[in-house]
């Protein structure tokens, strides 16, 4: 059985203090339209929101950052969307731009990624200037990426994930994508390491 997943990822860099401190995050959101039932216990979306403090790295090296993030956080071999801001990250992975630098991260993006079926999809970023005749996806997924843009800016600029940023980003996510307030925050399943 092939267990879908969409991933909205987004890296950050911040000069604070003369240093270059990051952060990363993602939204896995589970594919209502695939059957695979036992796999997700209700009919409904379901997501987990996730975010790292990386210290100090580059706005590229971050955006590697937030698609490893993701990806780490799948247990078996899923189909996987990945929608980013970063054309860097989309057009090395399909293989267009060559690795140049950051060999490390590439090393281990590929090592993660080959366990699963992974398309890379770019997302037009920071869309609050962009006509709504201008986007091409869904107005859900430009809100989406606003949300990971966010986090992962705040958690570049704190160094931390705090729970009160947490639980209003989840909030959001959970109105965005027409959750209940029942509907755990996170995937309860067995696709997903939970941390």
């Amino acid at each position: 059985m092939t267990h879908e997943v969409t991933v909205i990822c987004d890296g950050s860099s911040r000069l604070i203090n003369l240093k270059r401190l990051a952060g990363a995050a993602a939204i896995l959101i589970s594919d209502t339209h695939s059957s695979h039932k036992a796999f997700f216990n209700e009919n409904s979306q379901k997501f987990k929101l996730v975010a790292s403090a990386l210290g100090e790295a580059t706005n590229q090296q971050a955006e590697i950052h937030a698609a490893i993030l993701a990806l780490k956080q799948l247990k078996v071999p899923c189909k996987v969307r990945i929608f980013t801001d970063s054309k860097y990250l989309v057009e090395t992975m399909k293989g267009n731009f060559s690795r140049r630098a950051n060999l490390d991260l590439w090393n281990e993006l590929e090592k993660i990624a080959s366990r699963h079926k992974v398309e890379w999809e770019w997302i037009k970023g920071h869309t609050q200037k962009t006509s709504r005749k201008d986007l091409d996806l869904p107005k859900e997924f430009y809100e989406l990426q606003a949300i990971a843009d966010r986090v992962a800016n705040r958690v570049a600029e704190k160094q931390d994930f705090p729970v009160d940023l947490k639980n209003r980003s989840e909030e959001k996510v959970k109105e965005i994508l027409g959750l209940s307030r029942e509907v755990s925050g996170k995937f309860q399943d067995s696709t997903l390491n939970e941390k």
